[in-house]
């Protein structure tokens, strides 16, 4: 450990060299590169409504399968290639009033073709990624497809009426 003194003395000496403080000569520097992801927009376009229909009271669960009229389709568009992160948010119940019935959301994505035999599930819920491909040299812009179906179930107390709820289909590429 070195003493007041001597850090004094050496202080003094280096201010008396030249009249002037020393100091140490040394620089330094440093870069980054900056980017920027540039994308088409992206768009969902809402094709076709979740519709179950007449629903019996008392009956359940009424299942609607991606392949159904009833079936909602939504067509994604964005840039070819992008990995595109989407998010199902389903009502757990549909409403009427006061009253509700129990539904279970499902879907489905086909990456490659209008096409819902061909789909394949994907969570209501969680996210997941699809890929927007494009379906033909040149094309700028892709679709993606997706399908809602489900299940509701109606109890034997369930009140006459058109029960109805939102789903958000969220997007981000």
């Amino acid at each position: 450990m070195r003493s007041p003194l001597f850090l004094a003395a050496t202080l003094a000496l280096g201010t008396l060299a030249g009249g002037r403080p020393l100091h140490a000569q040394a620089s330094a520097n440093a870069s980054t590169t900056v980017s920027a992801d540039v994308v088409t927009g992206l768009t969902i376009l809402k094709v076709a409504d979740v519709e179950f229909g007449v629903v019996p009271a008392g009956s359940g669960p009424n299942v609607l399968l991606a392949t159904d009229a009833g079936a909602g389709r939504f067509s994604l568009l964005g840039q070819p290639g992008r990995q595109v992160t989407v998010t199902i948010a389903a009502p757990a119940a549909l409403m009427s009033g006061a009253s509700s019935i129990a539904y279970a959301g499902a879907a489905s994505v086909n990456e490659n073709a209008d096409d819902p035999a061909a789909a394949t599930p994907v969570p209501v819920g969680p996210s997941f990624t699809m890929r927007l491909r494009d379906p033909s040299p040149g094309q700028n812009r892709r679709l993606g497809h997706l399908y809602l179906h489900g299940a509701v179930t109606v109890a034997p107390t369930a009140p006459p009426g058109v029960y109805t709820g939102t789903v958000t289909v969220t997007a981000e590429q």
